[in-house]
């Protein structure tokens, strides 16, 4: 089984290989989920000629070293994610790096691009959470999250799933430290930046989508309509893909 194994985390990870590979992707997955759920999206960029890498969390997936959902900060998890983008540009030092993150992997990738900007051509960012801890009504139904009947399938009978509540104060605590730093450092982020959301996100609403998009120096804002948090995995995943891989061929040419 594929590891990194120069964290003491001991990091599994896919790679998903393209024939002619002219960018490489690192993928960084959300809270309760393992690289496993983007093989779609990997696909997807594979066809157009992308190589994939894709790491699974402290405390998710195959990766050990912490219980279910538990991990001591977003920035160990940016630093793990460094160790396997360090991997990916070593196999293909000539390819371009683009870094896809989702929701809890999006702040993971703000985190890594402040510090490795240099390396990176590209930042996509699905459903960051950047309003931080959500008010929390005891009566109210859990939100949705997808629309989508085979990912939430997966979901429900995934080997690797957990009960993600025990560990959500853990996140939050864990992203509400890390959000300082993340608002701090987009204007400062000077590689493109491509911003998707469902209008329906549970954690940020299109203003506030639209304000966050306002203070970097180069992004573009895609709002989906009907969409909900896992954009990459919900209905129009196919939609999201095909602006994703729009995205890694622009952002390899200007590189």
């Amino acid at each position: 089984m594929p590891f990194v194994n120069d964290t003491k985390d001991g990091l599994f990870y896919r790679h998903w290989p393209a024939a002619e590979p002219s960018a490489t992707v690192l993928v960084l997955h959300g809270y309760g989920e393992h690289s496993g759920h983007y093989r779609r999206l990997a696909a997807h960029l594979c066809r157009d000629g992308a190589e994939v890498w894709a790491v699974d969390h402290v405390g998710h997936g195959l990766t050990g070293a912490a219980p279910d959902g538990l991990f001591d900060s977003v920035e160990q998890l940016a630093d793990n994610a460094a160790a396997v983008l360090k991997h990916a540009h070593a196999a293909n030092p000539e390819l371009p790096v683009v870094v896809v993150g989702h929701s809890l992997g999006a702040i993971t990738a703000m985190l890594l691009a402040a510090r490795a900007q240099h390396r990176i051509s590209g930042l996509v960012l699905t459903g960051a959470p950047i309003a931080g801890s959500p008010s929390v009504d005891a009566d109210a139904p859990p939100p949705i999250m997808s629309k989508e009947s085979s990912y939430l399938d997966e979901l429900a009978h995934d080997p690797y799933g957990f009960v993600t509540a025990a560990a959500e104060p853990n996140l939050w605590r864990c992203l509400d430290e890390a959000l300082a730093e993340v608002h701090a450092c987009s204007a400062s982020l000077s590689i493109p930046v491509l911003l998707i959301y469902g209008d329906n996100d549970a954690f940020t609403s299109p203003a506030q989508a639209e304000s966050w998009s306002r203070t970097f120096p180069a992004a573009q804002l895609i709002t989906m309509t009907d969409g909900y948090h896992d954009i990459v995995n919900d209905v129009e995943h196919e939609t999201v893909a095909n602006h994703i891989t729009t995205f890694v061929h622009a952002a390899a040419l200007e590189r």
